[in-house]
């Protein structure tokens, strides 16, 4: 029996230093993602470098239509230009970053459809903007360390993050 109870807290004890430490990667690259935004030229902002370090879009580049591809980096470069806008203003060093289920004043409602979002990890952080702090929300996949979206889409009491691949159609 003791050692059942010390293999459940060791496996307890490694289960959360584990999401402790995904939690810290997580943070870090994106912190690092807002700096490079920050210091970046808007026109000067390189999507592969983007890609490899800060923004998972690999599901994007492994399109073979070349056409949607194309479109798709456009409004790549439109979200994140966007993006920057919006944190210029914002103390990186301050940002403030919890895991949304964690959050205690999430009513029941909100708390259920982010429970449903199969797949994904999703913060709330506080952007400064005008002088005012306001919620934002970014989703990573389960286990990843690159952000998937920041923008969250409240359609119709519905909350959906817009990820590149529901944009951008494609018409021939």
């Amino acid at each position: 029996m003791k050692t059942f109870l010390l293999l459940v807290s060791l496996l307890t004890f490694s289960m959360t230093s584990h999401a402790q430490g995904l939690n810290a990667q997580r943070i870090k690259n994106f912190k690092d993602f807002c700096r490079y935004l920050i210091k970046t030229d808007s026109m000067k902002i390189d999507e592969n470098l983007l890609g490899e370090k800060y923004v998972d879009i690999a599901y994007i580049k492994a399109d073979t239509n070349q056409a949607r591809l194309a479109s798709r980096m456009k409004f790549l470069q439109f979200y994140v230009r966007s993006f920057k806008r919006k944190i210029q203003a914002t103390d990186i060093d301050r940002l403030k970053f919890e895991p949304i289920l964690e959050i205690k004043e999430l009513d029941d409602k909100l708390r259920d459809q982010f429970k449903r979002m199969d797949g994904l990890d999703v913060y709330r952080i506080f952007v400064l903007q005008d002088g005012k702090t306001y919620p934002n929300c970014i989703a990573f996949r389960k286990g990843g360390v690159k952000v998937l979206s920041w923008i969250l889409i409240d359609q119709g009491g519905y909350l959906y993050f817009l990820t590149l691949n529901l944009i951008g159609n494609y018409k021939k």
